[in-house]
């Protein structure tokens, strides 16, 4: 007995590599690997800090960012 080919909606054959079948049983490719957060600039956390306005709403967010 043949195995049915995957189809697609549009009746097409699927790649097997769309399956999740494919890497069943070996390790994530990215296991164990850490991406580094990017942090902001000095020079970006100033822009923002310079567009948040003199107004009491602006004031506040000025001090949660100087905070964090």
């Amino acid at each position: 007995m043949e195995p049915v080919p995957l189809l697609d909606c549009a009746a097409r054959p699927r790649s097997p590599a769309t399956t999740s079948s494919l890497d069943r049983g070996l390790p994530r490719r990215d296991k164990g690997r850490r991406y580094p957060a990017d942090p902001p600039t000095v020079s970006k956390i100033i822009d923002v800090m310079r567009a948040t306005g003199e107004r009491p709403n602006g004031i506040r967010l000025r001090a949660v960012i100087v905070v964090l």
